[in-house]
């Protein structure tokens, strides 16, 4: 698939050009939804905190031999540069499947939090459930269009599973013999 060129980014352009086409015509807004990944980079360059040594070996690895990653680099990098459509791409940390998806609870909680930009290490500080991701997707391509341009349109927000509390502590009154 990527053997003759770089399928997302080119997707991607495909797609957008076909956004302002219908928006000339008609006036609709669209708003374009990309998932990313953690290990995108915003390419503002300044946005996201530096990286370590170590990560940014691995993500110059990773660009040059995993072409699925610098793709999505590039079909970022393709939506920074235009402006002139809504855009959002989403970068969640490492994903897994959640065994059991349940409902919101009564409060409206999210089981997970948005953040500007990467927290923690690159590699497994950061666990994120398909199904979480998949919520906010929609919850972006649904929500109304103020909050959308206040805080999600042009911008790369990072999607982390809540953490859970430490569920025990240790036992402090063991005595040692």
């Amino acid at each position: 698939m990527y053997r003759d060129g770089y399928f997302l980014e080119q997707t991607v352009q495909k797609l957008t050009k076909s956004m302002l086409k219908s928006k000339e015509k008609d006036g609709s807004n669209c708003r374009f939804i990309l998932m990313g990944s953690e290990g995108v980079a915003h390419p503002d360059g300044k946005t996201d905190p530096k990286r370590s040594n170590f990560e940014r070996c691995v993500l110059f690895l990773l660009r040059w031999l995993v072409p699925p990653h610098a793709d999505n680099e590039k079909a970022a990098l393709y939506l920074h540069q235009n402006p002139s459509f809504d855009w959002s791409v989403v970068r969640p940390g490492d994903l897994f499947n959640k065994k059991e998806v349940k409902d919101d609870d009564s409060k409206g909680a999210k089981g997970y939090e948005i953040f500007d930009h990467p927290q923690g290490a690159l590699f497994g500080d950061n666990p994120t459930a398909r199904s979480d991701v998949a919520d906010f997707m929609v919850g972006l391509a649904t929500m109304d269009q103020n909050t959308w341009e206040e805080k999600f349109n042009h911008k790369m927000p990072v999607v982390y599973g809540k953490k859970e509390e430490e569920k025990c502590k240790p036992d402090e009154t063991k005595k040692s013999k």
